[in-house]
């Protein structure tokens, strides 16, 4: 078995908290640029040893792949002969395939839902009818192969729609009449999906938006579509904080959508940068100070602490409705033969060797994990300028419940000595042991009981 060897600080503070042993929550990547990568002399590492991309994901937590698919594109890449050599290596990796419609020979987001070259005069009707039968023959075409995928999104990022102009909605296009051809459209898809899994439990359907922190935004969108009485089964969204917003805004918007809406959640695109340098020719698309959120500085650990608050929130979603994160490019390393955008946003440094937000997903734990966890709930988080502490201990006994920076310091003990069964409540109001307030950031609390340890990340935001 691999192992993935980090630092002690690393592995004792900066590690997945006990929930990420539930393998109903989903820790996935969106890996399509990887062909591309290896074609480009890519190599990924673990502590030196070149190891297989997807062997090294799966071995540190990841569980679902994500795959993008265009019409005809015009190199090839991401096309359906290569969306099934690569599903076919997911599947023999144990992982998971998320299946994502672009319905585009191109990039498909909302500011770009061109229609494929194939479509572009078809009427509405017969449009409909296109995306019926080629969305039956893809998921056919994975099927027959044995890696048919168990999550699809019709769509990338279809906030205006999709296969513009007969499926866009918003600005001009935000008419009943649009709405309703784009119902039309999605309805066709999800036509689809069930033609392809006749009589056997088809994939969970995703509508995928780009308003993680903009609830307004969302609001708009999912109530307009909820009108036209589009089935469907989880909303997926993206946050990057650069183009979408705060954390708390994050946390709050997640919240309302899983009351309002009564739908699974999954933060379906995310990213946070490690560095800020550049290690090619190729302009990155994160490199400024002012991209930051604050108390996450560019570094290996404050990405690795980004991940955390970000899992904690979808964790945290009311009604167990937050069912994943993924993240966005992990992969797109630089290249001697493929120069990279993002990569300084991936999970491996510049050498492709690993960085410590994988052990984030891979549940890397100081002590090893017993029957039971204690129940370890925090209240408000994102917090200021106080969090409540709440756990439940079936019998008394001895509490450890500590708290830690990012940099795996110990910054407050807030519990050491013996404790009566029932709910505990704890208030930390920001302050360390010598009682000075800490700066704005992410913290560790690791709760040890005799029933078993835990651990959650929560933010400090000033």
């Amino acid at each position: 078995m691999r192992r993935f060897v980090i630092a002690a600080l690393v592995a004792s503070v900066l590690a997945a908290p006990a929930w990420a042993l539930d393998h109903t929550f989903l820790q996935g990547a969106d890996a399509s640029f990887l062909p591309q990568v290896e074609a480009g002399g890519g190599v990924f590492r673990v502590d030196g040893v070149p190891d297989d991309l997807l062997a090294i994901l799966a071995d540190h937590g990841v569980g679902t792949i994500r795959l993008r698919l265009w019409h005809t594109p015009g190199a090839g890449h991401n096309g359906l002969a290569a969306t099934l050599a690569l599903a076919e290596r997911i599947r023999d990796a144990g992982c998971a395939l998320l299946l994502d419609f672009h319905y585009s020979d191109t990039w498909a987001d909302p500011g770009h839902q061109t229609k494929p070259a194939a479509w572009a005069a078809l009427p509405l009707n017969a449009l409909a009818d296109s995306v019926r039968s080629y969305t039956c023959d893809v998921l056919t075409a994975l099927d027959a192969r044995d890696a048919a995928p168990t999550l699809l999104q019709l769509g990338n990022e279809i906030t205006a729609g999709l296969l513009w102009n007969d499926g866009r909605v918003g600005g001009a296009y935000d008419t009943p009449a649009q709405w309703a051809q784009l119902a039309t459209l999605l309805q066709a898809a999800i036509a689809g999906v069930d033609d392809a899994f006749a009589g056997r439990q088809r994939p969970d359907v995703m509508i995928h938006i780009d308003r993680g922190a903009d609830n307004a935004g969302a609001r708009w969108y999912l109530d307009n579509l909820a009108a036209q009485a589009v089935e469907f089964d989880v909303i997926g969204l993206s946050y990057y904080p650069w183009w979408h917003g705060t954390l708390a805004d994050l946390g709050a918007n997640l919240d309302d959508l899983a009351t309002r809406y009564e739908k699974d959640l999954i933060l379906v695109e995310t990213a946070y940068p490690w560095t800020l340098d550049w290690f090619d020719d190729t302009h990155n698309i994160v490199g400024m100070p002012e991209q930051l959120l604050p108390g996450y500085p560019a570094t290996p650990q404050g990405q690795a602490a980004f991940l955390a608050t970000v899992l904690d929130l979808l964790r945290n979603v009311p009604e167990d409705r937050g069912r994943g994160v993924f993240w966005w490019a992990p992969e797109w390393i630089s290249s001697p033969g493929f120069g990279s955008a993002w990569e300084n946003v991936t999970f491996f440094d510049r050498d492709g060797e690993i960085l410590p937000a994988l052990a984030i997903l891979a549940g890397t734990v100081a002590v090893e994990p017993t029957a039971a966890y204690p129940d370890l709930r925090l209240a408000p988080n994102p917090f200021n300028p106080l969090t409540t502490i709440a756990f439940t201990l079936s019998r008394p006994g001895h509490v450890s419940l500590q708290i830690f920076d990012c940099q795996g310091r110990l910054v407050h003990t807030l519990l050491d000595g013996d404790r009566a069964a029932g709910t505990q409540r704890i208030v930390w109001r920001g302050h360390d042991d010598q009682g000075n307030q800490v700066a704005s950031g992410t913290y560790l609390y690791r709760l040890q009981t005799e029933e078993g340890v835990a651990q959650q990340a929560t933010t400090l935001i000033k």
